[in-house]
């Protein structure tokens, strides 16, 4: 639902008096003219107070009163979002939600389960032309997460900064979908993309400076990106939005790049250099000390006919200061989806393929391996609402003990998701 204050101009006054005097004529004579003149009354006041709020809202004195909300309407689309405009303030608010059930073999809390999903909200101001603030706040099983909060300054398409805590941009699927399970053709996210508190192995979650922007060329744009944030935690759960535990700083790097030739076509890459804060509390000598931390990662995506598809990889390096040893991890996916106006069919293959022993990953078992196939449809009955029905078989390793097992798993799943 959209809710636009920026009313037009006119109001239909002849209709409302005629209906006004249809209503009017089914009454008592006497307390049926009272009631008119009360409802021209009410009528004129709501007029003044209509037209007192169009003025405040869309007269900006620049001549371009429609401007903002044109390209804002442009970019959002009818339907999404609760649109709000005051002055030189507009923005919008988004809620996502979802509710699941799913099978899985072995099972995990049962076979057959009905789970509650994740209740988001987004909320995105434009504070004049150039800054921009934005929140995201997720609700899941009584637990609140404030996922997003950072404000941005814009000079031109060219230049942005952003302070705060932001989505990392290493991950594209992370960084174009967020979290709103709408958003996603899938019921799961893929291998690779998986939060920190959800069994990730990248860092999805930045808190510091970023800034980027995209540049115009008549071969395509490019988009690029570089932050300066706290970085990784002393475990792989470990955000670290309100402090740093050492004092180095992890950077990213990256870029993309659109061709004018394919406009669906987006290919690129990123670099992270970071050091991991120790934590004798694991035992071993490595984590005594920072370990050194870079990853690389690499996404294509593009039409091929009536396909789409998807794609992401990244290797990972730990290097361990007292032993001199270092841990390679790789990770990534390729999906493919055929949209339709109502049906999108879709399926994917991911992988995890991990340096057993890390001292880093080990303690949480994020040191194992893990290969997934997915088959899945989407079915888009409503603008606003999807129902998605997946099929997954793949195998993980299982640590029991000293001992590691290969477990194969089967799942089953049904999603419902919507915003408005």
């Amino acid at each position: 639902m959209l809710v636009n204050y920026s009313l037009r101009s006119g109001l239909p006054a002849p209709a409302i008096f005629v209906a006004l005097a249809t209503v009017a004529t089914a009454q008592d004579p006497v307390s049926s003219e009272q009631e008119l003149t009360r409802l021209r009354e009410d009528y004129s006041e709501l007029a003044q107070r209509l037209s007192g709020l169009e003025q405040r809202t869309r007269d900006t004195g620049d001549g371009d009163e429609d401007l903002l909300y044109d390209e804002f309407y442009e970019d959002l689309g009818e339907g999404e979002g609760l649109y709000f405009r005051s002055g030189a303030v507009d923005g919008t608010f988004l809620i996502f939600g979802d509710v699941d059930s799913s099978y899985r073999n072995p099972a995990s809390g049962g076979n057959v389960q009905f789970e509650m999903g994740d209740l988001d909200v987004l909320a995105n101001v434009n504070l004049g032309d150039h800054f921009r603030v934005l929140s995201e706040t997720v609700f899941h099983s009584g637990d609140v997460g404030l996922e997003r909060l950072w404000g941005q300054y814009t000079v031109s398409d060219a230049l942005y900064f952003k302070l705060g805590t932001e989505h990392s941009p290493i991950a594209r699927w992370n960084y174009e979908f967020h979290h709103g399970a709408w958003l996603e053709t899938t019921i799961k996210r893929p291998i690779m993309d998986r939060f920190e508190g959800g069994n990730g192995i990248l860092p999805m979650h930045r808190t510091g400076l970023e800034l980027g922007g995209r540049l115009f060329t008549e071969g395509g744009s490019f988009q690029y990106f570089a932050t300066v944030s706290n970085g990784r935690g002393k475990t792989p759960k470990d955000k670290q939005r309100e402090g740093d535990a050492n004092d180095n700083k992890a950077i990213d790097v990256g870029v993309n790049y659109f061709p004018a030739a394919r406009p669906s076509m987006t290919f690129g890459g990123a670099v992270t250099f970071d050091e991991i804060p120790a934590d004798d509390s694991v035992g071993d000598p490595d984590r005594d000390r920072n370990m050194h931390e870079w990853i690389a990662t690499a996404n294509f995506s593009s039409d091929l006919g009536p396909l789409f598809l998807r794609s992401e990889y990244a290797f990972i390096r730990h290097e361990g200061r007292s032993s001199n040893e270092h841990y390679d991890h790789y990770t990534g996916f390729v999906q493919l989806e055929l949209p339709g106006e109502l049906w999108t069919p879709y399926m994917r293959s991911g992988f995890r393929d991990m340096d057993r022993g890390d001292p880093f990953y080990e303690p949480n078992d994020r040191d194992l391996d893990e290969w997934r196939q997915t088959l899945g449809v989407r079915n888009d009955f409503n603008p606003n609402v999807a129902i998605k029905f997946e099929v997954a078989y793949g195998r993980r390793d299982e640590r029991d003990d000293d001992d590691v097992d290969h477990e194969h798993v089967t799942t089953v799943g049904i999603q419902l998701a919507w915003h408005f």
